[in-house]
């Protein structure tokens, strides 16, 4: 299954939505695999149609919101509402500070890597949209995702917290 999930995000990352579908299916064959797995792909990937231009806004969603509400772990689906958000940001910032507002905040989950990879982008995103508390928000973000263990994205942040500095 976890061969399955980072082959799923690899051929969404290309774009190569045949391959994402059949890996789905061939999940949902699998007797033990969770179904929030398998609506959790789902919407990863019309997450990703919507930036490739294959869905509309409304579209996207409506999938998500429906989906996010089967999904039994909360923090998975606050990730995918999370990842909306970030996809935003490029053409309806409104919208993203609207949903954004939605979200749960980072502090509401059992302290895990996951949630504290949530946490990181959270903070990351919080940045983006308050301009305010920008400068705290990206450098909270930058801790979170240092814990998390993310050195290549918390070097990046870190670099840009300079520039703003």
């Amino acid at each position: 299954v976890a061969i399955s999930l980072i082959k799923h995000s690899i051929a969404i990352a290309n774009n190569d939505f045949s391959t994402g579908l059949e890996i789905i299916e061939s999940m949902s064959n699998i007797g033990s695999v969770d179904d929030s797995i398998i609506i959790h792909l789902q919407t990863k990937e019309v997450i990703a149609k919507y930036l490739f231009g294959t869905k509309t806004l409304d579209e996207v969603t409506n999938f998500v919101d429906a989906n996010c509400q089967q999904i039994d772990n909360q923090l998975m689906a606050e990730s995918l509402k999370l990842r909306l958000v970030e996809v935003l940001f490029a053409d309806n910032l409104e919208l993203a500070k609207t949903r954004f507002n939605q979200l749960t905040k980072p502090d509401k989950f059992t302290r895990s890597n996951t949630s504290i990879r949530y946490s990181a982008r959270w903070w990351l995103a919080h940045s983006n949209i308050f301009s305010s508390s920008s400068k705290s928000s990206l450098r909270e973000s930058l801790m979170k995702f240092r814990e998390a263990g993310c050195g290549n994205i918390a070097a990046e942040l870190e670099s840009k917290f300079h520039t703003q500095v």
